[in-house]
This record gives structure tokens, C-alpha cells and sequence, in this order.
């Protein structure tokens, strides 16, 4: 019987979203229509499995992480186990403006535009997708977390970033 290596994580692609050369093009990354045992072969085996509320739980993994915190978080919804969000934990933080060309980011702020105490960038992708940069607001700023997470669950967990997106999509300059 010939046993074979499992590639390593940097040789999947799938630790970090993948820029393109063509500038402005989506990054390669989860589709989000993945389910557990999709999320399994990819990722391998998580370290800890937690519920996170009541509809929902995590698969947290210490792919590259240098201390004890979690490098991913993948969230799957418990009614129908697909993958609603990833998360990526940068330590130390990372310039990530190349996944956020600016013709194609929003900022949203905490607690709101006028008071603003903290920020992200939020890129819309194809299939209900948004990327987006927490604490990260503008090009040069490095940021500890990426999110990817479908726009339809996005007010379970950040209701500010979903009143924000849609005022912006309701606006007059936006239609």
C-alpha cells in the first residue's frame, strides 16, 4: 500500500485568501457553499469544536498560529451544516490592501459613520460573499482578522457592518 503526504496548508491555498495577478479580480478563497466534510478535507481536523449561540457552531484550527490563539475559525449553520463564514487570524497584523482595491470597498464604523471608534473595509463578492478587514479602515492599515462570511448571515454577528451595507446600497449614488 503506497501511503501519500497531505499537502501542507501553503501548497492548498486555502490558509489565506489568494490575490490574482489581474488587478481588481476576486480573491481565491472559500465559496461559502462548502460543508463540513468539504471544510474537513481542505482544513483537516479542527482543534476545538464550539457552539457560538444557538443556531450556529465553529471549527477553530491552530494551522499557523505562533502563540495560543486560533489562525482560522470556519462557523457552520447547525440546521443544514454548510459554512456560513471564515475567519483568519493574523499574528503579527498584515497589509491586506491588495484585497481591497478601493473602487471596490466600503468602510464601516463602530458605532456608527458620525462616532466612529472602529472601522472596516468590506469588499462585496460574488455569490453573497463579503470579505471583509477588521480595525482596518484605509490602505496602509494592517489588520489581525480577516472575515469572510455570507451577507445573509452577516446581522447574526455584525449588525452594524448589514445596517451600514444597506444604507449604502439604498442610497441614491449607489443605484
Amino acid at each position: 500500500m503506497l501511503l501519500l503526504a497531505a499537502p501542507s496548508f501553503s501548497q492548498t491555498g486555502w490558509t489565506d485568501p489568494q490575490t490574482k495577478p489581474e488587478g481588481g479580480a476576486e480573491p481565491a478563497w472559500f465559496q461559502l457553499t462548502e460543508d463540513r466534510e468539504q471544510v474537513g478535507k481542505l482544513l483537516g481536523k479542527p482543534v476545538l469544536v464550539a457552539e457560538t449561540g444557538k443556531d450556529f457552531y465553529s471549527w477553530q484550527y491552530q494551522i499557523d498560529s505562533t502563540n495560543e490563539d486560533y489562525s482560522h475559525y470556519a462557523v457552520f449553520r447547525k440546521s443544514d451544516g454548510k459554512l456560513i463564514s471564515v475567519t483568519r487570524q493574523y499574528e503579527p497584523e498584515r497589509n491586506v490592501d491588495a484585497l481591497f482595491p478601493s473602487s471596490k470597498t466600503t468602510v464601516c464604523s463602530f458605532p456608527d459613520p458620525v462616532r466612529p471608534t472602529f472601522a472596516v473595509r468590506v469588499r462585496r463578492m460574488s455569490g453573497g460573499r463579503l470579505l471583509i478587514a477588521m480595525g482596518s479602515a484605509r490602505d496602509g492599515q494592517k489588520t489581525s482578522q480577516l472575515l469572510l462570511i455570507r451577507e445573509s448571515e452577516l446581522g447574526n454577528f455584525y449588525p452594524w457592518i448589514a445596517e451600514q451595507l444597506a444604507a449604502d446600497s439604498s442610497s441614491p449614488s449607489k443605484r
